[in-house]
């Protein structure tokens, strides 16, 4: 394992998921790069957000209670929250979607339709090593 690598692997990604489907399946492919905790919904995401602090949350925008603009709004007004970089990871290709969601603050839009999780992978390290644009 390289330096970056064994960094990387230290690094935890809080995954707000509400489909235990696609729960699984990227909980099981980042968790071979990174330390990912799954929360079910947004009041559950909210809370680990603030006890866990992790280095990157993935948000789905469809979720129980509170949908992904709800919590994407709480975790950038959270003074714990407020600096967690943010990615939002949907079917949801409606260009409004998107640019709500970047106005909220999220740092990347990403569609589970366009994105295999090698390329998923690739996203999550540029945002986390600040290689984002």
């Amino acid at each position: 394992m390289s330096p970056k690598e064994a960094e990387l692997r230290q690094k935890t990604i809080l995954l707000i998921e509400g489909d235990d489907n696609y729960s699984f399946f990227y909980s099981k492919s980042l968790q071979s790069s990174f330390q990912v905790v799954w929360a079910h919904d947004g009041k559950q995401g909210l809370n680990l957000a603030g006890q866990l602090k992790p280095d990157l949350i993935l948000l789905e925008i469809i979720l129980k209670g509170d949908d992904g603009f709800e919590v994407l709004k709480k975790l950038k007004a959270g003074p714990e929250t407020k600096k967690i970089p943010v990615a939002i990871i949907t079917n949801l290709a409606h260009p409004e979607d998107r640019e709500e969601a970047m106005r909220l603050g999220a740092c990347e839009y990403i569609l589970k339709t366009e994105n295999h999780t090698q390329e998923l992978l690739n996203k999550i390290d540029e945002i986390i090593t600040g290689q984002a644009q």
